[in-house]
């Protein structure tokens, strides 16, 4: 539908950021720079209502928790974690196809850097998916490739 979003609303390059209505007006044609400051502008000269966020949604740096190495990976794959606090999670693997291939229990974790030694040498080759879940919420998914 982007195409047809062009030429309804008269787009000529993208990205373009502009503010339509509910009722499809074209508000601001567009903002530039797009930045977050000119988008708030923008929005507030429209007669936007600010809202604030309840998602609660905490900003984590996925390279912060899972470093996987070597990555691809033939035989023993280290799952590097590291927690600003303490933790207590699990890790799993599944394949393409969903398939959990491997889990390791929920385990606590003190402040630090962990390593996690796992034998992939009885898996086939492909990818994979190693997830770090801290009470059912996946903190963090990597891609593991083997060879």
């Amino acid at each position: 539908g982007g195409n047809l979003v062009h030429l309804d609303y008269d787009i000529q390059a993208s990205p373009t950021v502009i503010v339509i209505a509910p009722n499809r007006e074209i508000l601001v044609q567009q903002i530039l720079p797009p930045d977050y400051e000119s988008l708030v502008d923008s929005l507030l000269e429209v007669g936007a209502n600010p809202q604030p966020c309840f998602t609660a949604v905490s900003e984590m740096k996925n390279e912060d928790i899972l470093n996987i190495g070597p990555n691809p990976v033939n035989d023993i794959a280290n799952l590097n974690l590291s927690f600003s606090s303490g933790k207590i999670v699990e890790v799993k693997i599944y394949n393409l196809t969903g398939q959990q291939v491997l889990d390791v229990r929920a385990l606590y974790y003190p402040p630090g850097k962990h390593r996690l030694k796992v034998d992939m040498t009885a898996e086939p080759t492909g990818f994979y998916f190693v997830q770090v879940i801290e009470d059912k919420q996946v903190l963090v998914t990597q891609k593991l490739i083997k060879y």
